[in-house]
């Protein structure tokens, strides 16, 4: 029986990175969210008593998501006072970025079998720093002697060059891991080779795209069974979003509501939430990878374990072992 907190352990040393079907999570920090009904800022005040439905994505911790056999994460670091604090928007999760590296660092320790993919975001408003976001970065790393626990080279590594590392994957400026910067907000979208990497990067990252999200993730499984494992191409998924595709409120919508309808009223026409689009996406996603075999890439999901779908394990399982 396959013990998938240590899933990685029988894979072969020579695959790369995107030979493997991975299971990843979206904002994966955001179980650690709590409401502050004192606190100042547009989440609090556009959703009524209690945001947690905008803002929780999760709710298993690191170790946790990290024994269940997630291997890619979703970090958003907020840059404030040459610091890196964990938030989801304008949304803190009551975290900071030492913090996840040292659950990270637990975990390694105890399965050095194992690899993490981290994708790490620059969120939400800098202030009240006098160097870059990497600068910062680097000393949180350096000052913790964490060097040795991470990937930061430019290309994909094989999966015996990171055993017991994080992989850096950057969404910020700089020079330091595997270049994301070029990102597009709400979108589907190609990074192509480059002199960094000979690897091309298909990402489908639209979350609030009325009708068309179930359609594009399925578009993506597709291609990624087609396409199949390569060393030189790889499909981040994303299955997350901010609308139900049976229901036709986007945020922006719903924020426009608000200003001109009284507190009951909005919270009668806010019927969506994080957890309501995994409940429609997560089954439909579950059945697709019982229907079908092959290579999936990577998926990042939102309550990956929820809904009688254990979405980890059954993407595992795509790796011949």
């Amino acid at each position: 029986m396959l013990d998938i907190s240590k899933w990685m352990k029988d894979c072969n040393d020579e695959k790369y990175l995107t030979e493997l079907s991975i299971p990843g999570t979206h904002d994966s920090c955001t179980f650690n969210y709590r409401f502050n009904p004192d606190g100042i800022g547009v989440i609090n005040f556009i959703a009524g008593d209690d945001p947690s439905g905008l803002v929780k994505c999760q709710e298993r911790s690191l170790i946790e998501q990290l024994e269940r056999g997630i291997r890619c994460l979703d970090i958003r670091g907020r840059h404030i006072n040459n610091g890196l604090t964990i938030h989801h928007g304008v949304a803190f999760l009551n975290m900071t970025f030492t913090q996840v590296l040292e659950e990270c660092n637990t975990f390694l320790n105890t399965h050095p079998t194992e690899t993490i993919l981290m994708f790490l975001k620059e969120e939400h408003i800098s202030e009240g720093n006098n160097r870059s976001y990497e600068d910062t970065y680097t000393e949180i790393v350096k000052s913790n002697n964490w060097q040795g626990r991470i990937w930061e080279n430019s290309w994909i590594p094989k999966l015996g060059e990171v055993r017991g590392k994080i992989v850096l994957m950057r969404r910020f400026p700089g020079s330091k891991g595997i270049n994301f910067s070029a990102w597009k907000d709400n979108e589907a979208f190609t990074i192509p080779e480059s002199t960094e990497s000979n690897v091309k990067y298909y990402i489908q990252d639209k979350y609030d795209k009325q009708g068309e999200k179930w359609r594009e993730i399925q578009r993506f499984l597709y291609d990624a069974r087609i396409g199949g494992p390569k060393p030189d191409r790889t499909w981040i998924n994303f299955t997350s979003g901010t609308r139900n595709p049976s229901e036709e409120k986007s945020l922006g919508d719903t924020i426009t509501n608000f200003f001109s309808a009284q507190a009951g009223e909005y919270k009668d026409k806010f019927q969506w939430d994080a957890r309501k689009v995994a409940s429609y996406v997560n089954p439909k996603l579950a059945n697709d990878m019982r229907e079908f075999t092959g290579h999936t890439g990577i998926l990042m999901m939102d309550f990956f374990d929820t809904f009688d779908c254990n979405l980890a394990e059954l993407i595992i399982q795509r790796n011949k072992l």
